[in-house]
């Protein structure tokens, strides 16, 4: 008989054992399916003598449930269920008999317990027994996986505090994005670097909320700003390789808002966010540098003008986008002296770097002095940026702007200084490329706060429409982080890829781990897993260690990618004299 909890006690369904099954049918092809799920009737259906094996993350405590079980010859033999949670044993679960009558109490249900020892990621094995008749199966009704209703729910977990922006404000607020191109987080002091590179930054993030697990959509610019600017992940908006453009199909941030009567700007230092690309879609004002390279300060001063020349409404939507911190690292006075002053400027010429990775170093300059003076030029880079963005800053209060904007500081990627055999971004999807920082005020916010939620590029878009009270019809691919509190982990993960060059690779973020996927051999001849709380640099790979994590994780990356419903095609464009300068001179373009 099935375990009876009393009448007393009721549970609630956590997981959907057919629905998890889709994304775990690794069936090799030419092979015949193991199994089937009949998601209409809520069958989960084994053929004989096949097994299928379920990841998913269980409630504490946690029962095993279906209506009933069948084999469907009628043989009495019984099937094998076996449950093993992340580093635990196998554990062989008893089957009552097929008796319905026995489970009154559970309302026709069988529930079995589980030995889970925490909220945490298991295994569920389960064959059909070889009945030995052609076409038999296995049949189980309603599987799932329940806890009890107070339980911590599987995606509702870990909350932490976001700014408490629950009273609407008189006016719609100022959305205010403030990109620095090539950003890595652990280079700043919010996130605890010891160089003073960023003080203005640091004081910002005292009247802002900190996000310390924040993830970039790719690892180089037109993919990652695509994303951040339509609410889309790579796969969906196209906009992968170097040709690529942003399609019409998308709505953009800008086009959405300017729609609900905001008046939009932006403000551009990085030709990869080009008009050329179609990325002026919706904005009343695109300013574009045309120099070969433009820094904050250089836009700063277009924004002081645009404010000066051109009457403002509010509510305003502004995007400045800088590209300080990009290579070729060559830094303004005093940041050099202060920062990199007995360093030669030739080490952060793309043409020194090149030849670096091509060479694997260059004699008289082992690598290891190497790495330390390009970063020294990096972060007197950052420094300067950082300067400048409080001017920005500083403005906004003294035209009366600041109180009632939100006002987002982030970046699109990172940077590596080979901590995996390469320079520069666009390369991989380890931490040094993907990690970014995120500090969002709210309007009218004036006390610091972190957040160790999972958040990604999109969440951005979504954020920024939840402010605006937008009255767009349209599906939200990430998570407003507005709310009072958000689950720790977005309902499936949160999911990166990168296609560029000759390179793929897909990544998927759960809690405290990560999986790199290569799609192409040179990003990897296998999968990558690492745990980010005890190895936030991505180099020890526990794959085989931890296969029931891993297995769990692609099944989130399977179901994340099987959606073809949204995909839009990218346009290709032919580059101006212009753009293809300025993209050679941010190393975009070989010579």
């Amino acid at each position: 008989m099935a375990p009876d909890l009393g009448p007393t006690v009721a549970t609630r369904s956590f997981v959907d054992l057919v629905e998890v099954s889709k994304w775990h049918n690794l069936t090799a092809e030419g092979e015949e399916p193991a199994f089937r799920a009949d998601k209409p009737n809520e069958r989960l259906i084994v053929k004989r003598g096949k097994r299928i094996d379920l990841f998913f993350r269980a409630p504490e405590p946690a029962w095993l449930s279906f209506d009933r079980w069948g084999i469907r010859s009628g043989s009495k033999l019984a099937p094998t269920i076996v449950f093993q949670r992340d580093g635990g044993d196998e554990v062989l679960l008893r089957i009552p008999p097929d008796d319905r009558k026995a489970n009154g109490a559970n309302q026709g249900r069988y529930l079995i317990p589980l030995p889970v020892g925490g909220s945490e990621i298991a295994r569920l094995t389960i064959g059909a027994p070889d009945t030995g008749k052609d076409g038999d199966a296995l049949i189980l009704w309603r599987p799932r996986i329940e806890g009890l209703p107070e339980a911590k729910s599987l995606i509702a977990e870990n909350v932490s505090p976001a700014p408490d922006t629950d009273s609407e404000t008189a006016k719609p607020p100022n959305l205010i994005i403030y990109l620095v191109d090539t950003l890595r987080k652990d280079h700043l002091g919010v996130y605890g670097y010891q160089r003073p590179v960023s003080p203005e930054l640091d004081g910002f993030a005292e009247g802002a909320t900190v996000y310390d697990n924040a993830f970039a959509q790719s690892t180089w610019t037109r993919p990652a700003v695509a994303s951040i600017l339509t609410g889309l992940e790579p796969h969906i908006h196209g906009v992968n390789e170097r040709p690529d453009s942003l399609p019409d199909e998308a709505r953009t941030l800008a086009e959405i808002l300017k729609s609900d009567g905001y008046q939009t700007a932006a403000f551009i230092t990085n030709g990869n966010v080009s008009d050329e690309f179609n990325f002026a879609q919706g904005f009343d004002l695109f300013s574009r540098s045309f120099n070969l390279r433009d820094f904050s300060h250089q836009l700063n001063e277009r924004v002081f003008r645009y404010f000066e020349e051109t009457p403002i409404s509010e509510p305003l939507f502004l995007y400045a986008h800088t590209v300080d911190a990009h290579g070729p690292y060559a830094p303004f006075e005093p940041y050099r002296s202060r920062f990199a002053g007995h360093v030669d400027l030739s080490v952060g010429t793309h043409e020194f770097l090149r030849q670096f990775r091509w060479r694997g170093g260059i004699d008289g300059n082992p690598p290891g002095q190497v790495v330390r003076d390009a970063k020294d030029l990096y972060d007197a880079e950052i420094a300067h940026n950082d300067e400048h963005f409080g001017h920005f800053i500083d403005f906004l209060v003294d035209r009366g702007l600041y109180d009632n904007s939100w006002i987002v500081f982030t970046a699109d990627h990172g940077e590596e200084f080979w901590e995996h055999g390469d320079w520069s971004h666009g390369q991989s999807l380890y931490s040094e490329q993907l990690d970014i920082p995120l500090v969002i005020k709210a309007p009218h916010q004036t006390e610091g706060r972190r957040s160790d939620v999972l958040t990604q590029q999109i969440d951005i878009f979504a954020t920024a429409l939840d402010y605006a009270v937008s009255d767009a019809q349209i599906k939200l691919r990430g998570r407003s982080l507005r709310r009072s509190y958000l689950p720790k982990n977005p309902d499936l993960g949160v999911f990166s890829m990168l296609q560029v060059d000759g390179r793929k690779a897909m990544c998927v973020i759960y809690d405290d781990w990560k999986l790199i996927v290569p799609k192409t051999g040179n990003m990897g001849t296998r999968p990558y897993l690492f745990n980010r709380r005890t190895d936030p640099g991505d180099t020890e790979n526990l794959y085989e260690q931890r296969r029931i994590v891993a297995e769990f994780m692609h099944g989130l990356l399977r179901r994340h990618y099987s959606d073809r419903s949204l995909l839009i095609a990218p346009k290709q464009e032919n580059m101006s004299d212009e753009l293809i300068r300025q993209l050679k001179a941010l190393g975009y373009i070989d010579e």
